[in-house]
């Protein structure tokens, strides 16, 4: 997989980054991957069933899941 990019919908937000359902399983975005403007609090920007594009980073095997960015993807 290089950098893939898909979009998925948010399922839970929470202080250290947002979780995310995609076609290719779950994903986890941190928010040091989300902007590079300082985020204080992800609830005020995002909420659960949000529509989101993000880039898959890598498979974490001990966690079954990907890890995510959404930097760079020229949105916002």
């Amino acid at each position: 997989m290089q950098s893939e990019v898909v979009a998925g919908d948010i399922s839970r937000v929470e202080p250290y980054g947002l979780y995310v359902v995609t076609p290719r399983g779950r994903v986890l975005v941190l928010i040091p991957d989300i902007s590079r403007e300082p985020i204080r609090d992800l609830g005020l920007r995002f909420v659960v069933g949000q529509r989101v594009r993000l880039r898959l980073v890598k498979f974490v095997e001990e966690h079954g899941m990907y890890k995510g960015s959404m930097m760079d993807l020229g949105e916002e």
